[in-house]
């Protein structure tokens, strides 16, 4: 069994896991259930392991790729093309007409 990847993100390594789970790697998650003593404990990272030690290489390289593909979330706002209004970066519609970003 060989560690492949840590974060402190849950959502993030759930996803990990799920994505190399469907590539066929057997594949395991620690330490996730022990953020619920945050306050009392340090930081504490999840682990997604490979359980087949020859998976590593391929899990290592697969979690970069995903994780290069991943956009950076923009945090300015955009003009709508449709009425001109400023809508907040998180948006991805106007709020005003409606209109897609």
């Amino acid at each position: 069994m060989k560690c492949v990847y840590l974060s402190t993100n849950r959502a993030l390594m759930h996803m990990l896991q799920h994505l190399l789970t469907e590539e066929g790697m057997e594949t395991v998650l620690q330490g996730e259930h022990l953020q619920g003593a945050v306050g009392e404990l340090p930081v504490i990272d999840v682990s997604l392991w490979v359980l087949a030690d020859r998976d590593a290489e391929i899990a290592r390289q697969r979690v970069e790729e995903i994780l290069a593909k991943q956009q950076p979330l923009d945090t300015q706002p955009w003009r709508c093309h449709g009425c001109g209004e400023e809508v907040d970066a998180q948006f991805s519609d106007c709020w005003k007409c409606g209109m897609a970003r």
